[in-house]
C-alpha cells in the first residue's frame, strides 16, 4: 500500500522520448505516452512526430540510434513542439482525472533522461509541467536494479559489443534474456514504449515487484523514524555489474549528513569514498551524494547505526562536513538556460515561470519584460525564434537575433556542463564544425553499412539547407572564439 491509493487498482501512463541529442537543449523526434489499466491492457495512446526546429541540428548518433531518416522525419511529421506539448499534457491531464489517487507517470531511465528532458519541453513552450502534484514518478530501471542486487535468480547478462565482463541492464538486453524480445530494440517510441510496459509486467507476475508500487528511494522511513543520539547509517546496495564477481551486489555504508523537513531530500556521506579522500587529502565533498524521494534510489540492505566503528567513522565525517547543508550544497548553475531550465524557478519562485507561460499564451512578451527575469526573456525570445512564420523569418530584425544565437549556439559558446569548476572541465555545445566531423566520422565507421550511410547522407542533407547554415556559412570553418 501506498499514500496515494492502491496503486494496484490504479491507471498509469507508460511513456518514451525519442530525441536528437542526449541534451535537454536538444528536442523530441518521436513520443508515445500510453494510458494502460490494472493489468497493464492499453486504454488510450497520446503519440506522434514533432517537426525538426528550424533552430535544431541532430547529432548523428542519436539519429543512428534511433534509426530516423530525417527527411522523411520532417516529410511525415506534422506537429510543431508547441502543439505536441500542449496535447501531451491535455492527455495527462485527462489520465489524472481517470486515476485513484495520484498517476504513475512510467518510463525507464526515466528520472534521468525522459523525465527532465519532458519538463524542458514543457517550460520552454509555455506548459507547466508538474500537474498541481497529481502524478508519481516511477522508474522501471529502478525495479531493475532492486532485483538485480537481490534476486540471484535474476538474469545476469552482459553487454554487446564485446564486453563480456559486464552487467547490462538495458532494456534491450533484459528483455532478450526474459523472453521479450526477440532481435534488436527499434528504439521507436512506441515500440520501446510497449517492451516497457511487457517488462513491467513480467516483473509483477514473475519477482512479484511492482513498479507501481515500489518506492526506490528505501531509505525514507529510516530517516523519518532516526534517533538524534547516534548517526543513522545504512548499507546501500547496487547491482555488481562485474560478471566475474561471484557477488551480485555492491554493499556501501552511507551516512545521513543532512535532510529537508519533509526527510524526502536528503545528503549522504558515502562512508568508504570518504575515507579514500580524505586518506588522499583530497575534496571531502565529492563524498556526498543528494538523494530525493521523487527520482532518486537508494537499495537499503541493512541498519548499520548501531556498529561502533562505523559509528566512530560516521561521527568524524558529520564533523568534518558539517559545514554544508541542503541549504548551501548547491552551487547557481552556470550552463544554457534550456540545459537546467529550473533555474527558472529556483528558491520555489514560480513567477518568471508564470510570466512566460502567459506570454507564449498570448504571444506577446510583455508578460516576461515586466518581471525583468533575464532566463524567462531568453526561453520567450528563443520560443519566438523557433515558431517564426516564414514571411518573419526573412525580416531582417529576425536575421539579426537568429544570427546571435547561431553564433553562440553553434559557434562553441553555449555551455552544456551545469558549472564551471577548477576540477572538471567544461562542456560546450558542438560547433558546426564538430557536427560536420561527427558527419565524416559516422560515414567512415559504418561504410559497410548502406542503412546508416543513407540515414547519415539524410542528415547532412539537412544540415546543408538548414537555417544555421544558411545565415552563418563561416561557422562550418570557424567557430567563434570564446
Amino acid at each position: 500500500m501506498n499514500s496515494s491509493g492502491a496503486l494496484g487498482r490504479m491507471t498509469c501512463i507508460f511513456y518514451d522520448l525519442e530525441t536528437t541529442s542526449q541534451d535537454p537543449v536538444g528536442q523530441i523526434l518521436n513520443y508515445c505516452f500510453l494510458l494502460v489499466g490494472k493489468d497493464f491492457e492499453p486504454l488510450d495512446e497520446c503519440s506522434g512526430l514533432i517537426t525538426i526546429s528550424p533552430l535544431e541540428l541532430p547529432r548523428v548518433g542519436a539519429i543512428l540510434a534511433n534509426r530516423v531518416d530525417v527527411l522523411e522525419h520532417q516529410r511525415r511529421a506534422n506537429e510543431s513542439e508547441r502543439e505536441a506539448m500542449c496535447r501531451i499534457a491535455q492527455f495527462i491531464e485527462q489520465g489524472t482525472r481517470r486515476a485513484r489517487g495520484k498517476l504513475p507517470l512510467i518510463g525507464f531511465n526515466s528520472s534521468r533522461f525522459d523525465l527532465p528532458f519532458l519538463r524542458t519541453s514543457f517550460i520552454r513552450n509555455g506548459v507547466q509541467p508538474y500537474f498541481y502534484g497529481k502524478l508519481i514518478y516511477r522508474d522501471l530501471l529502478f525495479v531493475a536494479r532492486k532485483l538485480s542486487c537481490t534476486r540471484a535468480d535474476f538474469p545476469r547478462s552482459a553487454y554487446g559489443g564485446g564486453d563480456t565482463n559486464k552487467l547490462s541492464l538495458k532494456l534491450e538486453t533484459l528483455t532478450q534474456a526474459l523472453g521479450l524480445l526477440t532481435g534488436k530494440q527499434e528504439h521507436e517510441s512506441r515500440f520501446d514504449v510497449d517492451l516497457t510496459v511487457s517488462l513491467a509486467r513480467h516483473f509483477r507476475d514473475h519477482f512479484s515487484l511492482d513498479v507501481r508500487s515500489y518506492e526506490p528511494y528505501e531509505a525514507l522511513p529510516y530517516v523519518s523514524k532516526r534517533s538524534k543520539k547516534t548517526p543513522l547509517i545504512l548499507e546501500a546496495l547496487s547491482p555488481e555489474y562485474d560478471l566475474a564477481s561471484s557477488e551480485i551486489a555492491i554493499k556501501r555504508p552511507l551516512c545521513l549528513l543532512d535532510s529537508d523537513s519533509t526527510n524526502r531530500s536528503a545528503l549522504w556521506i558515502d562512508l568508504e569514498h570518504f575515507a579514500v579522500i580524505e586518506g588522499e587529502g583530497g575534496d571531502l565533498q565529492k563524498s556526498l551524494r543528494w538523494l530525493r524521494a521523487e527520482h532518486s534510489q537508494c537499495i537499503v540492505g541493512r541498519d548499520l547505526s548501531e556498529d561502533k566503528s562505523l559509528q566512530h567513522a560516521a561521527r568524524n565525517a558529520e564533523n568534518k562536513l558539517s559545514h554544508i547543508s541542503l541549504s548551501n550544497y548547491f552551487s547557481r548553475p552556470s550552463c544554457d538556460i534550456e540545459q537546467h531550465i529550473f533555474r527558472i524557478h529556483e528558491k520555489n519562485n514560480f513567477r518568471p515561470l508564470e510570466a512566460l507561460c502567459a506570454s507564449i499564451e498570448k504571444n506577446d512578451r510583455a508578460a516576461v519584460n515586466d518581471l525583468g527575469n533575464s532566463d524567462a526573456s531568453v526561453l520567450f525570445t528563443r520560443y519566438r525564434l523557433r515558431h517564426a512564420s516564414p514571411k518573419s523569418r526573412k525580416q531582417q530584425s529576425f536575421e539579426k537575433i537568429a544570427k546571435n544565437y547561431y553564433r553562440y549556439r553553434y559557434g562553441g559558446d553555449m555551455q552544456l556542463s551545469r558549472a564551471i569548476s577548477d576540477t572538471s572541465e567544461a562542456r560546450y555545445h558542438p560547433t558546426l564544425r564538430d557536427l560536420y566531423s561527427e558527419l565524416s566520422e559516422a560515414n567512415r565507421a559504418h561504410s559497410d553499412c548502406q542503412d546508416d550511410v543513407n540515414l547519415i547522407a539524410s542528415l547532412k542533407s539537412l544540415y546543408e539547407n538548414s537555417e544555421p547554415c544558411e545565415l552563418c556559412p563561416e561557422l562550418k570553418e570557424n567557430p567563434v572564439p570564446k
